[in-house]
């Protein structure tokens, strides 16, 4: 229950500190573009990483996966 509680703390701060940059104007006006870029191609593979690490490889390539992985193709081919 704590790890949920510390998740949506370091979320709430994030917002928070992002709020006040944009209210007292540090950043500037291509701020947003460059960190809605930063966030989407530095941090979430990041954040794969590090969830995948301590993943049990057996449970990540199961049954699953294949069964996602021909979802995919079937539709990306359609």
């Amino acid at each position: 229950m704590g790890g949920v509680v510390d998740g949506f703390a370091t979320l709430g701060l994030v917002i928070g500190l992002g709020f006040a940059l944009a209210h007292f104007g540090v950043l500037g006006e291509d701020a947003q573009l460059l960190l809605s870029r930063l966030a989407f191609f530095v941090a979430s593979p990041a954040l794969l990483v590090t969830v995948l690490e301590d993943a049990d490889l057996a449970q990540v390539f199961s049954k699953n996966l294949t069964a996602t992985a021909c979802a995919v193709l079937i539709s990306g081919g359609i």
